[in-house]
């Protein structure tokens, strides 16, 4: 592959097989699932930064966007301004607010309100990093918005950054509180005692947010939350404790322990420069401190500090300008599909691609829902299916070039024939304009010989994106 490599990692799902209603039965009776329906009345409502797509009430819709937009200022000014830096300052978070009883029928154990990470492909794109809540949740619906919205800007800011940090900054920023002249940071999420007859995490009220009272022995060392591969399990109390770890850990870094924030601060910049391990990186950083006794001493103690912004004056602008229209029915259906394909709930993934049929039908939606369909397929290694929805969705395309990039990108993963790969780039190479197709272009020059070209279309991908939206690529960096 030469010196440049776009390793297309994917990562499993669960299937989507089992049997499912023609489209035909859909429309005429639903199958006892009422499809379209479900899929009318959504609302977009879309501020400077903020898009939200809701089937909840309009003006809950309307406020909650307001809400949004001044925590994402806040976040984006005082806390990750980081983030709108690496997105260029072109900025788009995605929300989407289901009718609770939708979101409790497709969350996973425990969780509240979901993130889900950007594709890892650039063709498929229109739905990258969607922050996706219940309508229910009342005055904790801010505090989990600003702690999926954190995971977002993290993502911008910190691409490789571990877990425990994505966690823990997460649950740091949830608190923040903007009021009309100060932002407050530092309210803790968590309360952790010393009682053995804590069996399981309980909610209390703390001047008027919710707090989770942990047990401090179902807090892990460092060591094992460092370890950690899955932050979720069946058993809240264990979860609970994960994130309070997570938590705690920031919270002294960045304001328990004035000697010790110069050196997070370096690590952090050393994440965003990105190429270095995070775990090699941290240990480096504060190899000479005994960061377990700080840890320890600091949650016994049971203080933490907070943190409030010089007054604002208006720092943060007026009030929102805000945006609402009804999306068509056939973007309802894209929306279900797309956030049904990859449920752990085999009735949910079997609904969403009856919207998903219903999508394909419609001028309106047809591209997006065959790149989601291949894209789902190319996520569950079903290179085979991922390819056949690719054919089938360039018959009639308006978007050929994103088609096209998903065929070289499939081909690239099956490790086809040279002569196909020379094909398929051939089709493309007259279409390519984006960072991504050039991407693609450029690795398929050097899987077939061609180590200068590859270097000339990299140049290319990396004068148009410096900043390519992926982790495991390394189309646009040399090694």
């Amino acid at each position: 592959m030469g010196n440049y490599s776009r390793r297309l990692d994917v990562w499993p799902v669960r299937g989507v097989g089992g049997l499912y209603c023609a489209l035909a039965l859909v429309l005429a009776s639903g199958c006892a699932y009422e499809a379209q329906q479900r899929a009318s009345g959504w609302l977009l409502v879309e501020t400077q930064q903020i898009q939200l797509r809701t089937n909840a009430r309009r003006e809950l819709a309307l406020q909650l966007a307001s809400e949004m937009q001044r925590s994402y200022d806040a976040l984006a000014r005082y806390a990750l301004p980081c983030a709108r830096t690496a997105d260029g300052g072109d900025v788009r978070v995605p929300v989407t607010m289901l009718r609770a009883e939708q979101f409790r029928a497709q969350a996973t154990t425990n969780a509240q309100g979901r993130y889900l990470s950007s594709p890892r492909v650039t063709w498929f794109k229109d739905y990258d990093g969607q922050i996706v809540l219940p309508d229910d949740l009342g005055p904790e619906l801010r505090k989990l918005f600003q702690h999926e919205l954190t995971h977002r800007l993290v993502e911008a800011c910190y691409r490789t950054a571990p877990d425990w940090l994505n966690e823990g900054l997460a649950g740091f920023f949830e608190t923040m509180l903007v009021r009309a002249d100060r932002v407050t940071f530092g309210r803790p999420p968590f309360a952790i005692i010393a009682d053995r007859q804590l069996r399981f995490p309980v909610k209390r009220l703390l001047d008027g947010q919710g707090v989770w009272v942990v047990a401090l022995d179902t807090i892990p060392s460092l060591d094992r939350m460092f370890q950690l591969t899955t932050w979720r399990t069946h058993d809240w109390g264990e979860t609970a404790g994960r994130y309070a770890a997570a938590w705690a850990l920031v919270h002294l870094l960045v304001l328990g322990a004035p000697d010790l924030q110069p050196r997070f601060e370096t690590y952090l910049t050393a994440l965003r420069r990105g190429g270095a391990n995070s775990r090699t990186l941290f240990t480096e950083t504060f190899k000479d401190v005994p960061l377990q006794d700080r840890l320890t001493a600091y949650v016994a103690r049971g203080k933490f500090e907070m943190l409030q912004s010089p007054p604002l004056g208006g720092a943060l602008g007026p009030n929102p300008a805000i945006h609402v229209r009804g999306m068509a029915a056939e973007e309802g259906h894209l929306q279900l599909a797309w956030l049904g394909a990859n449920s752990p709930s085999n009735e949910v993934r079997e609904r969403a691609q009856i919207h998903l049929a219903a999508a394909k039908q419609q001028p309106r939606t047809r591209d997006t829902a065959y790149l989601l369909a291949a894209y789902t397929r190319f996520n569950q290694r079903d290179l085979a299916g991922a390819e056949r929805e690719v054919q089938d969705g360039l018959r009639g395309a308006t978007n050929r070039a994103a088609f096209l990039e998903a065929h070289l990108d499939i081909l690239l993963a099956r490790h086809a024939s040279i002569a196909e790969l020379r094909a398929a780039a051939d089709e493309l190479r007259p279409l390519a304009t984006t960072a991504g197709a050039l991407c693609s272009l450029a690795v398929a020059a050097a899987a077939t010989g061609d180590p200068k070209g590859a270097a000339a279309l990299a140049d290319r991908a990396r004068h148009l994106n410096p900043r390519l939206p992926w982790t495991t690529w390394s189309c646009a960096t040399p090694r």
